[in-house]
């Protein structure tokens, strides 16, 4: 009779996955986990035979300490599986990818989303992803859905909203239950009253946002994608109000709507998926009986386009006075190791003094000269040599900066070794979050760092990093306009810098940076390139505390405030930028 039940038992565990003795209590209000023995046999099986060469990518998200990692109770075979975390401690069980993200975001929430919304560039090698939110644990297959798809030629899988219809209903529960400020909230709604009107958004249906899946290789994805993180990063944090809008805009994509039926949609779906309350620890138990997953970095997974293989660069400098600062420049760019570069310097109908110093180094190094008769401001001075350049990778150079001899070297290793980074600048000492080793100075004003006693500009360039295995960088959501490459490709999706907006300068990097980050660009910031910085030397003191203000006022105007402050707190309190400040600081000053 004993023997009859344990080949009993092991029926059961190999059909079901589950047995629960009786003498076994689980915590949970009437959840019961899948038994030890079941989840073994389940992971092992799909260890060995799961696909060689899977297109269906599962993925999920923890940021902040927010959840628990939840092990899925059934492994599609034809599957792979990944957990993005900003926690290196978090346990994650085999048979999952643990992927540990290097950008900071001072809400774990949005950083979350970003992971959520940007499939089609973290996990561009495969042809379909699911995406299923940290609080939903999987109990069943979810291949069907996929297949479901297929056949119904679809690009995209939602399941419509059990509770709410409208976007409206979702504005006011949103604001009850605290998932963002009402201010945000509020802001958004009326962007979309004022853009589609009120009968429109009416009619818009209400979309679940916890499960999804896409086919992210089909053509007009990328765009869907795109507009739902637009809105998002501008506004509220709540995905599922800015989703219908998204599916609004891109209504040539076919979606395939999973369940109509309410008992089957996620929260209720008991047989596939087992919904459990946001910060709950203590109803779910992570199995901690697996051997833990290899943590691998976001880097290996992003998009890598044979556009970025290789890295041409041209230079972009705006020239108005101050001619001991510009001809320091560009003795600089003539002492570069590597010479292949193009140069494009625009002045903006300078003094004497400084227009003799441009004609003298045309005999020194290939220049392209645009002189502007009248002073049009810096903006539109930027615009123009931006236009001229004919590289992929254009930097845009102020003119009161010294660069280390082998800046272009390192600037095509950096863009040759990170393609998945859209926008590049250097640490310096005059450039707010990027600088070092002070970003303030004991008055709490941004810093002027001085370099380490002894050292000129190569010398400390050159202790930062001393081979391109050495290479390191940080992503940011803002570079300070002094000195910062952009891919081509960048300017083609976003346009050029606001002139109209900010024709003086002061803001209109920060409105270009904030542009970037909103179509899901990345920059990040060279840990292993310095540039020297004098600061303005082309304004009066007075002139520039104007321009600061008008121009703060004028982001301010254009993107709110609350979003301005929230990307300029992201940069300045970026972690690893301020471990970098504290290592350079310890080992140099």
């Amino acid at each position: 009779m004993r023997r009859m039940k344990k080949v009993l038992k092991k029926v059961i565990i190999r059909l079901f996955g589950k047995y629960v003795p009786t003498n076994i209590k689980y915590i949970g209000h009437g959840f019961t986990p899948i038994a030890e023995g079941g989840h073994k046999y389940r992971v092992d099986n799909y260890l060995k035979y799961k696909g060689v060469n899977n297109k269906i990518a599962f993925f999920t998200a923890i940021t902040g300490g927010y959840e628990d990692f939840k092990l899925p109770e059934f492994f599609d075979l034809d599957i792979d599986y990944f957990v993005f975390t900003d926690d290196a401690s978090l346990f994650v069980p085999q048979p999952f990818k643990k992927i540990l993200l290097d950008k900071y975001e001072s809400d774990p929430t949005r950083l979350a989303r970003w992971v959520k919304l940007n499939p089609h560039k973290i996990l561009s090698s495969y042809d379909y992803t699911i995406w299923v939110d940290s609080n939903l644990l999987v109990r069943g297959s979810l291949i069907h859905y996929v297949s479901m798809m297929k056949r119904k030629n679809s690009q995209l899988g939602f399941f419509k909203h059990p509770e709410r219809s409208t976007l409206e209903e979702e504005i006011t529960a949103c604001k009850k239950l605290s998932k963002d400020t009402d201010r945000d909230i509020d802001n958004q709604f009326q962007v979309y009253l004022s853009k589609y009107g009120a009968e429109r958004l009416s009619e818009v249906s209400l979309i679940e946002s916890n499960v999804y899946i896409a086919d992210i290789k089909s053509s007009g994805v990328d765009k869907f994608f795109q507009d739902w993180y637009f809105d998002l990063f501008r506004y509220s944090r709540r995905d599922q109000i800015s989703l219908p809008i998204a599916l609004l805009n891109n209504q040539g994509l076919n979606v395939f709507y999973c369940e109509d039926d309410r008992s089957l949609i996620p929260r209720f779906n008991k047989s596939i998926f087992e919904i459990f309350r946001h910060v709950d620890k203590s109803t779910y138990l992570t199995p901690t009986f697996f051997e833990p997953a290899k943590a691998l970095k976001l880097h290996d997974l992003e998009l890598i386009s044979s556009s970025k293989s290789k890295s041409s660069i041209s230079i972009v400098v705006s020239v108005y006075n101050a001619h001991e600062e510009v001809k320091e420049l560009l003795d600089s760019l003539v002492l570069q190791t590597d010479k292949d570069f193009e140069l494009v310097i625009v002045d903006d109908a300078s003094d004497q003094d400084a227009k003799n110093v441009l004609v003298s180094y045309q005999s020194k190094i290939p220049l392209t000269l645009l002189t502007h008769d009248v002073n049009k401001g810096y903006t539109r001075t930027v615009n123009d040599g931006v236009s001229l350049a004919n590289n992929n990778m254009i930097v845009v150079l102020n003119s009161d900066t010294v660069l280390p001899v082998d800046f272009v070297c390192k600037l095509k290793s950096y863009s040759m070794k990170f393609p998945n980074i859209d926008a590049f600048g250097p640490l310096t000492n005059a450039g707010s979050w990027q600088n070092t080793p002070d970003l303030r100075d004991k008055t709490g004003k941004i810093a002027i760092n001085k370099l380490p006693y002894g050292m000129d500009v190569n010398q400390f360039n050159s202790q930062l990093c001393s081979s391109n295995d050495d290479l390191s960088l940080v992503k940011v959501n803002l570079l300070n306009g002094f000195c910062y490459a952009v891919r081509k490709e960048v300017y083609e999706a976003t346009g050029l810098l606001d002139e109209e907006t900010f024709p003086t300068g002061y803001g209109e990097e920060d409105d270009f940076f904030i542009r970037l980050n909103s179509l899901g660009f990345q920059a990040a910031v060279m840990t292993g390139v310095y540039v020297f910085h004098h600061k303005t030397k082309s304004f009066t003191s007075e002139q520039k505390k104007s321009y600061s203000k008008a121009g703060l006022q004028s982001l301010y105007a254009k993107h709110t405030k609350a979003l301005v402050t929230r990307l300029v707190k992201n940069s300045s309190e970026n972690p690893l930028l301020k471990q970098h400040r504290d290592e350079v600081k310890k080992k140099f000053y």
